[in-house]
């Protein structure tokens, strides 16, 4: 597991599991926004038709979300902007840009953003890797900015007085909801039940949903209850409970891969680094195959970092034996 901002090579779970809630991560709060935008609407009595409405936030978040990175990668391939250095201002101003254009179209903006973000990441282009590394500080920087915020709307005293419903809820979501919408959607893909329960208990709340409840507040919309500090009260306790026991049932359960780690994929580290990543499957024919590693002589300067045999990884050792059908991630210097 991994916490926000920051980058321990701590040990990765089991079964995909860490992917999978990356995803979810990822994708929720699009989710999240719709159903916002949909509740305010029925709480205003507004006309909109909530069918049409989900269509148009979904078919127009994804159009200008495929639209604006297929353009991003045409215009990065035209100009060259490493050398001026307006490289991390150009991706600033798109990202903006097409949230804007996807939330005024009535597009949903953070899916918009989340697909802009998957499609220009997978793309291989100069200067990618300063751009990771100006979107992780700016990302640190906005939730410092985020959380100050909440702090400075919110009150100790309103928050004293929504914290039983905010228990309430939390009880609920935490014990109820999730753990039964988890399983109703991931056992089908016959996955086991101590990753179903390390799913469901994983879902954290975070800023995310106290900017929607801010939404809410701001649309002036009908509510008779403070849903701005009961939500805070729910993310508060998420955090604190629910952060503090993951860990610790994920060891119980038996969830921790020791022999991998959740350090986010090997292109990402080829991306902040100087650090080049070769995915190659040794043939049957092959030369390695019985080989140990410390029999290889390797003559340049690389290693062989990550071998996957039988769908398990296998951490890289001197005395590891090479076997047909693995397959080996090669890592070396490269200089640019």
């Amino acid at each position: 597991m991994e916490c926000a901002g920051s980058r321990p090579r701590l040990a990765n779970l089991k079964d995909y599991t860490a992917p999978l809630l990356e995803l979810e991560s990822g994708s929720n709060d699009p989710t999240a926004y719709t159903l916002t935008i949909i509740f305010i609407s029925i709480l205003k009595g507004t006309s909109t038709s909530i069918p049409i409405l989900i269509l148009t936030q979904i078919v127009l978040g994804i159009a200008i979300g495929f639209i604006a990175g297929y353009l991003v990668k045409k215009i990065i391939n035209f100009f060259n902007f490493s050398q001026d250095g307006l490289f991390t201002v150009f991706m600033l101003a798109v990202v903006y840009l097409a949230f804007a254009i996807s939330n005024i179209l009535g597009g949903n903006g953070y899916l918009t953003v989340y697909l802009l973000g998957i499609y220009v990441g997978n793309q291989e282009f100069i200067g990618k890797r300063y751009i990771v590394f100006f979107f992780d500080g700016f990302t640190n920087l906005v939730q410092i900015g985020m959380f100050y915020l909440l702090g400075l709307l919110s009150n100790f005293a309103s928050l004293k007085s929504a914290m039983p419903l905010s228990i309430i809820a939390a009880i609920f979501l935490t014990v109820v909801a999730r753990p039964l919408a988890t399983y109703i959607l991931v056992r089908p893909f016959k996955r086991s039940l101590a990753q179903i329960f390390i799913l469901s208990l994983a879902g954290l709340r975070g800023a995310a949903a106290i900017a929607f409840a801010i939404i809410v507040v701001n649309s002036h919309a009908p509510v008779d209850t403070d849903i701005f500090h009961i939500v805070f009260g729910i993310c508060l306790l998420s955090q604190l409970v629910q952060g503090a026991v993951l860990p610790v049932f994920c060891k119980k359960l038996k969830m921790v891969d020791e022999n991998d780690t959740v350090l986010k994929t090997f292109n990402y580290y080829q991306d902040k680094s100087d650090v080049g990543f070769i995915v190659s499957d040794i043939p049957q024919s092959s030369i390695l195959c019985g080989k140990k590693i410390r029999d290889l002589h390797l003559a340049f300067d690389f290693i062989i970092a990550k071998i996957i045999r039988d769908n398990k990884t296998i951490i890289s050792r001197g005395d590891t034996v090479l076997q047909a059908s693995d397959t080996i991630i090669v890592g070396g210097r490269i200089v640019l």
